[in-house]
């Protein structure tokens, strides 16, 4: 009697872990990152990883899973065409696990993924640990943006983990991850941050139809690709509109997710990606519109009610802010801009208590949140607790020296406890750091006057003014322009 076909079994989570921590590698060099085993020949293996990766020429190792480092021959790295990929290859004697190829065109939106890799260290973590991370496919575009990235998911995922390695519940290499919500700029809405959760990755078959004829040798087949055809899918306009935002063309984002949600008017992910675009454009009342739809279509996403939170405190109504903030931790507990945003919220209704433990839990966390710190340092210093609150911002600049805000903030510290030469040296450095720093220039104008010198404190209030009129801030414009009579 015939066998029936079987099909391929999902593994458990932590099964797809063991293969990746086994197949990934970290790459040490000038743009450090990751890495995955695709082929052994002999003592040779091959590595695939984003090219940006090992963009610059340097001195890099591959670092195997059982932590032997090998020396990376940068006159044998191939950078793929036109894609952010590359080939490298290290030479061992030792058996380590090569990938098993998937097919990407397989994946589909909902499906779970894993994405493996070793993110940067960091001061509080001094060693580049391998990290684990599940999430779901947002969408697998068949018309990739520059570079070859075709796929969105919304793992969690920390910068070092570029290259590394993207599986489908059967474990199976389906791509190769590269750009990450955590590698680009938070979006800041007054004192709360949103989290965008967009993770691009380049399918797997994409490089195996270059690598046919780039690297024959390695035996990989190129596959037939699905027809794209005239006509965008779903999946097109939500990958067009997520490229649009990340490059800040907002307007023409919008008109993309608008063509993904006409084509599926339940797409869970289109209306919370408008509503994203819609709040990085000061349209609130859309952008809740927008976030209340994706949450009655997915009820289970965290990020949703943590973004339509930062909603809510963008536009005041800080005790909505507070139960989104509370449903999206107790649905995702770990993640630390939720604590952070909701310690901002607490800030604002003057809860300092709360506000405190929020800004620590956030820390917890991640001890590298530097927000966390001069947010909490600001709560303290609303609690005249100068001391410690200079310690927090400290601990901001020393995490972050390019960080404006906690010299800014120290800098109003130190003249609150009358150390006017030191506030004077951080308000420099927040407007070296950021010239149109209209907030540093009142300050450092106010610490002038005090130690006596009218002329620098008359040219820093008139700066003040002026970048307050360019920025919009009327009450903010007429109060400088008040203390300059006064001087």
């Amino acid at each position: 009697m015939a066998t029936p076909f079987q099909s391929a079994q999902a593994l458990s989570a932590t099964e797809v872990g063991t293969i990746a921590e086994a197949v990934t590698v970290r790459i040490d060099g000038q743009n450090s990152g990751s890495g995955v085993i695709i082929k052994r020949q002999g003592k040779v293996y091959t590595v695939l990883t984003a090219a940006h990766v090992v963009a610059t020429e340097d001195g890099y190792d591959v670092v195997t899973p059982d932590g032997q480092f090998h020396e990376l021959d940068y006159s044998k790295v191939k950078k793929l065409p036109n894609v952010d990929l590359a080939l490298v290859e290290f030479t061992s004697p030792k058996t380590y696990k090569v990938a098993d190829i998937g097919d990407s065109t397989a994946v589909k939106a909902g499906a779970s993924i894993y994405v493996s890799g070793f993110p940067l260290p960091t001061a509080a973590i001094t060693e580049s640990v391998w990290n684990f991370s599940e999430g779901k496919v947002t969408a697998n575009s068949k018309r990739p943006l520059a570079d070859g990235y075709a796929l969105i998911y919304g793992n969690d995922t920390l910068p070092g983990m570029s290259g590394g390695a993207v599986l489908n519940s059967e474990g199976k290499l389906i791509a190769i991850h590269g750009r990450a919500d955590a590698e680009q700029s938070v979006q800041k809405t007054e004192t709360v941050y949103q989290k965008t959760g967009f993770n691009l990755g380049i399918p797997i078959n994409t490089f195996l139809n270059l690598a046919a004829n780039i690297s024959p040798n390695l035996g990989f087949v190129g596959r037939a690709t699905e027809s794209t055809g005239t006509t965008l899918t779903k999946d097109d306009w939500l990958l067009q509109g997520v490229g649009k935002y990340k490059t800040g063309n907002y307007k023409e984002a919008i008109k993309d997710f608008d063509q993904a949600i006409a084509l599926n008017p339940k797409n869970a992910d289109a209306y919370y990606n408008r509503g994203l675009t819609y709040n990085s454009l000061n349209q609130y009342n859309k952008a809740l519109k927008d976030y209340t739809r994706a949450i009655q279509l997915n009820p289970g996403n965290a990020l949703v009610y943590f973004n339509r939170g930062v909603n809510y405190s963008a536009l005041q109504q800080y005790d909505q802010a507070l139960k989104d903030f509370n449903r999206g931790i107790q649905i995702n507990p770990g993640n630390a801009l939720a604590y952070f945003n909701r310690g901002a919220t607490y800030n604002s209704l003057k809860q300092y208590d709360l506000a405190l433990k929020d800004y620590s839990q956030a820390i917890q966390i991640n001890p590298e949140l530097e927000i966390a710190y001069d947010n909490r340092g600001i709560t303290y210093y609303a609690l005249k607790r100068y001391d410690l609150a200079l310690k927090d911002y400290s601990q901001a600049i020393q995490i972050n020296p390019q960080f404006a805000l906690p010299y800014y903030n120290r800098g109003t510290a130190y003249r609150a406890i009358k150390k006017n030469y030191l506030a004077l040296k951080d308000f420099n450095r927040a407007i070296q750091i950021n010239p149109e720093f209209a907030d540093a220039y009142g300050n450092r104008g106010l610490t002038y006057r005090t130690i006596g010198n009218k002329p620098k404190a008359k040219q820093d209030l008139q700066t003040a003014a002026r970048l307050f009129q360019q920025q919009n801030k009327p009450v903010l414009y007429q109060k400088a322009l008040d203390l300059l009579q006064r001087l």
